[in-house]
């Protein structure tokens, strides 16, 4: 409310730097001055992470640190029914998945999951649908266009809605939370979740007080022919906004706000990851720290709309999707042409 008081006063700041969720609304044509990246700043980004501050071949933000939503999966359990082997080199195939879901099952009852769809809510949507979506190779958005209604957007909601209707996914998914999520690992009944890499540092305390469960970061499991698998992330960002009467010196800011330097301080520091392939490995020591980055550095990053002028609104269409689909209100095809001819009305206001 304040910057836009600030803008229709013409008192605009030079350089803005904030969560990109929010700099989305400014990082435009209308607000931004282009940033012109020389070759050697190009190759250091991920293009993945360059991608949601994009605008028509223009880039208006610098992509900083971001935190991310891996999968987590209890080593415990997998290792309890005797495939642990699939959890040796981080990588697993979606028949891998169903493998050990299906042995957990049979072994400890129906009351064991193999994940927690959730959909009452956006909270921790980035731990809900996105990286089903990455497991198939769909996304969301590209270039600032809709275009989960692909045909491995289809799948991948086919598939959450059979997790859903088969008892692989915990039960009510249309009314459950980020909560029933973040307590699958406690609860010891489920074996993966979405979560941050910081959930898998030391052994998981069962609610019931019996013990603690080891969980490790794997890959979102990957459908027939898919090889790549993005991680959902959260990044910060920064512009200059184009009313600027110090081009030069705002610009010089931007880049030493995001230089290589700045970046490895926040990351270590804060424990977050990096859009520049230069930090490198900054937090040797935490093991989950490291599988995560290099699961991001080999897959890249999920585009979950947060450069989207109009993210906000657009994000609280999504849920209903996943709430009319696991309900059966409406099929996959009629909920995604719902959203679709949803969201492109509301990208186009």
């Amino acid at each position: 409310i304040k910057l836009d008081a600030d803008i229709a006063g013409g008192d605009a700041p030079d350089v803005y730097w904030d969560y990109l969720g929010r700099v989305n609304k400014y990082a435009n044509h209308k607000y931004a001055l282009p940033i012109f990246l020389t070759f050697e700043e190009l190759d250091d980004y991920l293009p993945s992470a360059l991608a949601p501050v994009k605008k028509n071949g223009n880039i208006y933000a610098l992509p900083g640190s971001f935190w991310a939503a891996v999968m987590i999966v209890s080593k415990t359990l997998v290792e309890s029914v005797g495939l642990g082997s699939f959890l040796e080199d981080v990588s697993w195939t979606i028949e891998e998945f169903l493998m050990v879901v299906n042995s957990v099952q049979e072994r400890y009852g129906s009351e064991y999951y193999g994940y927690v769809l959730f959909a009452s809510g956006t909270g921790g949507d980035y731990w809900g649908s996105f990286g089903w979506l990455s497991s198939f190779g769909a996304k969301l958005y590209d270039n600032g266009k809709i275009i989960v209604g692909s045909k491995e957007g289809i799948q991948a909601l086919n598939f959450m809605e059979f997790m859903s209707n088969s008892g692989i996914a915990m039960p009510g998914a249309a009314g459950l939370s980020y909560k029933e999520n973040l307590a699958a690992m406690p609860n010891g009944n489920v074996v993966a979740a979405g979560n941050s890499s910081g959930a898998v540092m030391k052994p998981i305390e069962l609610l019931d007080g019996s013990g603690f469960i080891d969980a490790v970061i794997m890959e979102w499991p990957r459908a027939p022919g898919v090889e790549q698998v993005p991680v959902a992330v959260g990044p910060d960002a920064g512009m200059v906004f184009a009313g600027t009467k110090h081009e030069n010196e705002a610009m010089e800011l931007l880049r030493y706000i995001n230089s290589t330097e700045v970046q490895q301080l926040i990351c270590r520091m804060g424990g977050r990851f990096a859009s520049r392939l230069s930090v490198g490995n900054v937090l040797a020591d935490n093991q989950s720290w490291v599988t995560a980055s290099d699961i991001i550095a080999r897959h890249g990053t999920f585009d979950i709309g947060v450069g989207l002028e109009k993210y906000a609104e657009i994000r609280n269409a999504w849920p209903p999707v996943l709430q009319s689909i696991f309900t059966g209100e409406l099929s996959v095809q009629e909920a995604v042409d719902r959203f679709v001819s949803e969201g492109t009305a509301i990208l186009g206001e």
